[in-house]
């Protein structure tokens, strides 16, 4: 009896690049890219407005050596959200991983993933486990991410968490589009993209492997402090409960946790993270 040969052998990569990112953070990035054990034909570095010259050195040099490198500049800085949409818009495989430009992706994160997809024709999203390392040294790592595995458990955790590690993210360029692709910078519209696939009962699973190593600092726990981020946290659990993901107990708690990160001192919502959320 013949085998049968997989229908998805391979992805695009779309990476967004903007001015804060390091040159050296970027190469670590885009070597784990390009020493995946099933390599990607087609990778997109979008440029998200002025970065200085010698991150642009870096990437210049990469859109130089290699021919699956497509390399877009935006004018201006747009956020990660609307910069990645740019690069999903451009990809030319039905399969699309996002990638960070300062995390590093494990070497068997697409072979992984694209073998999920090559099980299931209903699948639309696929994510993996993330592993946060701290000092800049991926060998120190500080916590882990676990997210759940199966469609019931995701839909459960999603009412009150982000039930995907967006960073690990790979899914089907079609069923983006058709719900809207992702909105704005912040971190909260990529909880809001999955929240709309998960109400239009979309297939979303995630491998219960360490897909990607995550950076992660202190300045991290600074932006989940701000105003800007609270108002932000508030209207997207706004946004879940509109879909009737939510209900208003899963709104009150997560809000009046985050309440609390807002006002506590930066020690303590490190401990927070660490001791309550992460492993």
């Amino acid at each position: 009896m013949a085998t049968r040969k997989p229908k998805f052998t391979t992805c695009s990569v779309v990476i967004a690049v903007y001015r804060n990112d390091q040159p050296d953070w970027f190469y670590q990035s885009i070597e784990s890219i390009l020493n995946q054990t099933i390599p990607s034909n087609d990778i997109i570095i979008v440029v998200d407005g002025p970065i200085p010259p010698p991150l642009e050195q870096v990437i210049d040099i990469y859109d130089r050596l290699y021919s699956e490198i497509t390399v877009k500049k935006l004018a201006e800085n747009q956020g990660a959200g609307p910069a990645r949409n740019v690069g999903i818009k451009l990809a030319k495989n039905h399969l699309i991983a996002i990638q960070d430009a300062d995390d590093i992706s494990a070497p068997e994160r697409f072979a992984l993933e694209l073998a999920e997809f090559n099980k299931n024709s209903r699948l639309a999203l696929v994510g993996g486990q993330l592993a946060e390392f701290e000092n800049d040294n991926p060998k120190n790592v500080v916590s882990y991410r676990h997210v759940p595995l199966t469609y019931p458990e995701i839909r459960e955790f999603a009412r009150r968490r982000m039930p995907v590690n967006n960073p690990t993210v790979m899914f089907k360029k079609t069923i983006i589009r058709k719900n809207g692709y992702y909105g704005n910078s912040n971190r909260s519209e990529d909880y809001f993209l999955i929240a709309k696939l998960i109400k239009n009962n979309h297939l979303i699973l995630n491998v219960p492997e360490i897909a990607v190593l995550y950076r992660t600092n202190i300045s991290a726990f600074e932006r989940r402090k701000t105003l800007k981020h609270l108002i932000q946290f508030i209207s997207t659990r706004q946004k879940l409960c509109s879909l009737g993901i939510s209900n208003v107990t899963d709104f009150l708690i997560p809000c009046a946790a985050q309440l609390v990160i807002t006002v506590s001192p930066k020690i303590m919502v490190r401990t927070i993270y660490r001791k309550a959320l992460r492993k």
